[in-house]
């Protein structure tokens, strides 16, 4: 098959330090056959181009930075990328430090399986339910568990059986819906991408078949539900030019849609696509539109149809993870930015529940933020483009905080 005709899959691996992230994905990537001979033995000795030196150190195959593997801990969010004959993958391989929740955050929002680790000796950690949260946060649509290193306890099925049912359970307190739990060794590939003699009581494949086997749950959204979010406008002496991409739904030449948070209707004159008029254009496509009728329109406004519009209010309740060392506090103004949108805001509460009125780096908390004009947005469950934000420094434009509308 060719790679333009295969699936795409995203992953992101997270877990506590030292429960194997990155020697399991070293695994699936050495016998995918995606790490190239020169690459091997720029790290270690190989017997031949399909066996492992006894001493090589799969963790140094995503561990790429220097500085990581000189303190052996992995301190941002590493790609790889690896396929099959009929799937390409990429992977993130997220910091398990709890400092680092922020880049763990970042590298799962836009995945489809979650790996989360689990040491079998150590079991279930606060890091691990915080990974889970995060997971159920940004609606991954599976989750996988990896039950690490069981030729340790000699594949005892009592010890992975104890963990498994207390996972579950806390998972459906949280909202996770497919998940499953899977015993293995990563360092050994034992139920990574061979089923191994050694746990006969466990039948739910390997980690590889269940990765391979994925089918994300397609979600419905009406083709009348069209968005578009304008990233460029082109001024004309006749109509403007409105440059974007469809988020969602489809549109037509002649349809009446509509645009800003006033909702005015306009009719639709041209659709552009590669420099070629078309008639209709669906989700995916960057287009130009150019409208019959003359509006106010500008960056970051979005064009509509009146089935399932967007919502459009000056308030977003919305969760946060904060990732800065400097705190979000009560009624500060920031700019908020979704999408191609930038415009002024400030958190007017926070936790409801909880009489709080700062965020410390790496908390995941809801709010209710104010924005300073109504703008149009969407719940990140029927949008992830346009119900996720970030919050930004009004002084140095850093990057203080990502959000999910609820």
């Amino acid at each position: 098959m060719d790679m333009e005709n295969k699936k795409l899959i995203r992953l992101f691996t997270a877990g506590n330090v030292d429960d194997g992230k990155s020697t399991l994905i070293g695994r699936l990537l050495f016998d995918s056959g995606a790490i190239s001979t020169d690459i091997l033995l720029g790290l270690s000795e190989l017997k031949n181009s399909r066996t492992l030196h006894e001493n090589f150190d799969l963790s140094y195959l995503t561990d790429g930075l220097r500085a990581e593997r000189e303190q052996g801990i992995t301190i941002d969010v590493a790609y790889k990328y690896f396929s099959t004959d009929t799937h390409k993958y990429i992977i993130s391989d997220t910091p398990g430090h709890l400092e680092y929740t922020r880049n763990m955050f970042t590298g799962a929002s836009l995945c489809d399986i979650a790996i989360i680790l689990i040491d079998v000796n150590t079991g279930i950690t606060e890091q691990t339910k915080r990974h889970s949260k995060i997971a159920a946060l940004l609606q991954v649509s599976k989750v996988i568990v990896a039950v690490n290193k069981m030729d340790l306890i000699h594949y005892n099925q009592d010890v992975f059986d104890k963990i498994s049912s207390e996972y579950l359970t806390f998972a459906a307190e949280i909202g996770l819906v497919d998940v499953s739990l899977i015993p293995l060794s990563a360092l050994n590939g034992e139920q990574v991408t061979f089923v191994t003699g050694k746990m006969p009581w466990y039948h739910g494949g390997t980690l590889f078949e269940q990765i391979s086997n994925f089918s994300p749950i397609e979600k419905v959204i009406e083709s009348s539900s069209f968005r578009l979010q304008v990233q460029h406008v082109l001024p004309s002496n006749d109509s403007d030019f409105y440059l974007g991409e469809v988020v969602s739904g489809s549109v037509a030449v002649g349809q009446k849609i509509q645009v800003g948070v006033a909702g005015k209707f306009v009719t639709v004159d041209q659709i552009i696509s590669n420099f070629n008029a078309i008639d209709q254009a669906s989700a995916g496509m960057p287009i130009t539109l150019k409208l019959k009728e003359n509006c106010n329109v500008n960056r970051g406004s979005v064009f509509f149809s009146k089935v399932l519009p967007p919502s459009c209010s000056n308030k977003i309740k919305a969760t946060l993870c904060w990732m800065s060392k400097n705190s979000g506090l009560v009624d500060q103004e920031y700019f908020l930015q979704l999408g191609s949108l930038k415009v002024k805001a400030c958190i007017k509460k926070i936790n409801e529940d909880q009489k709080i009125n700062e965020i410390q780096l790496n908390e995941i908390v809801a709010v209710e933020i104010q924005t300073k004009e109504i703008i149009a947005f969407d719940s990140y469950l029927f949008s992830k483009e346009l119900g996720s934000f970030i919050l930004i420094d009004l002084s140095n434009n850093a990057t203080l905080a990502a959000g999910t509308i609820q």
